[in-house]
């Protein structure tokens, strides 16, 4: 019974043994099975790589039998008057067939971009390049040579585009149109270069144009330039071109006496200078009444700095207004105003300092005895003697200085500045130049006016270290004619 017990016992494990056995044949034969397959796909895969490759090599070459077919008036305006790409549809792949026609000379192989001499391009280069998912692109390039009689006839011309650094960096995608024999566009490329090969000879108009970007004047709309072409031969064109920047400009005025005494202003307008501005100063525009702070925009960015100042015109300039003086200069009050503008951007903001218009208006009795009173609330007019600056300013009034605790001197209204500064009562801060003040009272009421005005003077307003000039007086009558209106 035992010995029957121990044969079953055996069978049992040799049956365990085979079970074991069938299934790591099974899997031997499944792994075999996945890696023939797994031959077989890449087989057809690269098989499918290989068609993919003929077709995209076949369009190439259907893409250059087109491209040499043009004529070479085509050929030589092919980036402005054809579509640089097109999709073509095979066994549901998209193919795209891309299309290039560049300007190269024979003595190099180099492609014509940006270059100073004077020899055009020899031959036309005809290159046609076509890709799709998964493949490698096929190229092909050729090259096509224009009639003499056409290049002899016809020249070649690069507008070239630059930017303001040392040493220059081309301007890329900035839109360039030329007018003359033919018309044409084109956008620079990544070497700041538009390329207008075999054109007709003769004068042309040629225009640029980027948002954002300007020339040493600022100029925001398209620049133009003219060029003569000539047969035969390469003219090329530089422009100087870069984004624009700014400047944000606050005010201060020295309201002081015996002493420097500073505070916040408002401006009605501020300029800057730098040597390479073709007008010497660009201006912002005018604002009345003034505000506290005024961005110069449209500055082409200067390697160097620009001086600001408070005004509009050239007379306002302190090298101007105090010509023994370097304003601008270390150890002097405008040092620092000057700031290098960023392309593309706003520079620091810098405070520029006015000079305060010291003039108070008074009353005189005839007596006896003869009583002076120096008059809050008069109405004033300033007006600048250079009609190049800014307008007059009919909003002025008079008010007691702060720092002498004495009335009638002359000031913009009131302004709260908000923060530390807050309410300013007493601003007399305008640009350096000469103005005629003129003031007036109304000695009746709002419905039943009576006007009287002053006498009209003459204040310098050019103090070498930015303090106050010396005090003029107006007088208003007491007697006398009145008028209905404002007399000055």
């Amino acid at each position: 019974m035992g010995g029957h017990r121990h044969r079953r016992s055996r069978i049992a494990d040799d049956a365990g043994f085979a079970l074991i056995e069938a299934l790591v044949g099974a899997v031997v034969l499944i792994v075999i099975a996945l890696a023939t397959l797994s031959a077989i796909d890449r087989a057809q895969k690269t098989s499918g790589f290989g068609k993919n490759r003929s077709v995209a090599a076949a369009l190439a070459e259907q893409d250059q039998a087109r491209l040499r077919g043009l004529p070479t008036d085509s050929l030589s305006t092919y980036r402005t008057n054809h579509t640089a790409s097109r999709t073509v549809v095979i066994n549901g792949l998209n193919y795209t067939v891309a299309s290039t026609v560049d300007s190269v000379r024979d003595t190099t192989g180099g492609t014509v971009s940006c270059t100073n001499d004077g020899n055009q391009a020899d031959y036309l280069k005809l290159t046609s390049t076509v890709s799709a998912n998964s493949i490698k692109p096929v190229t092909i390039a050729s090259l096509s040579a224009p009639p003499l009689s056409y290049s002899s006839s016809r020249g070649m011309l690069v507008v070239q585009v630059n930017d303001g650094a040392t040493p220059a960096v081309g301007v890329q995608g900035v839109s360039v149109t030329i007018t003359g024999s033919t018309s044409m566009s084109d956008t620079t490329n990544s070497l700041g270069c538009a390329v207008f090969p075999f054109i007709p000879a003769g004068s042309y108009d040629v225009g640029i144009f980027k948002n954002g970007y300007v020339d040493y004047a600022g100029t925001t709309t398209a620049i133009h330039q003219n060029k003569t072409v000539t047969g035969g031969s390469l003219a090329t064109l530089p422009f100087v071109y870069d984004a624009a920047g700014s400047i944000p400009v606050n005010f201060e005025t020295d309201i002081g006496t015996s002493g420097v005494v500073l505070q916040r202003s408002r401006g009605y307008n501020a300029a800057a200078t730098n040597p390479g501005v073709p007008a010497g100063f660009r201006p912002s525009g005018h604002t009345n009444p003034p505000v506290p702070t005024i961005t110069l925009g449209t500055l082409f960015p200067f390697r160097t700095a620009y001086n600001a100042y408070a005004g509009n015109c050239a007379t306002a300039n302190p090298k101007t207004a105090i010509p023994n003086v370097n304003w601008f200069n270390a150890g002097n009050i405008g040092v620092d105003d000057s700031v290098i503008v960023p392309p593309g951007g706003a520079s620091s903001a810098v405070t520029v300092r006015q000079p305060g218009l010291e003039v108070r208006v008074k009353q005189v009795t005839a007596g006896p005895p003869v009583v002076t009173t120096y008059q809050n609330g008069a109405s004033v007019v300033i007006t600048p003697l250079d009609t190049t600056c800014a307008p007059k300013d009919s909003t002025w009034t008079t008010a007691r200085n702060t720092v002498t605790g004495t009335d009638g001197w002359i000031t913009k209204p009131a302004y709260d500045f908000g923060g530390s500064t807050g309410n300013v009562t007493y601003d007399p801060g305008v640009p350096f130049g000469s103005y005629t003040v003129c003031a007036q009272q109304n000695f009746g009421t709002t419905a039943s006016p009576k006007w009287r005005k002053s006498n009209t003077t003459t204040v310098n307003v050019n103090s070498a270290t930015g303090a106050p000039t010396p005090v003029v007086d107006l007088t208003v009558p007491i007697t006398g004619t009145t008028f209905t209106t404002p007399q000055c």
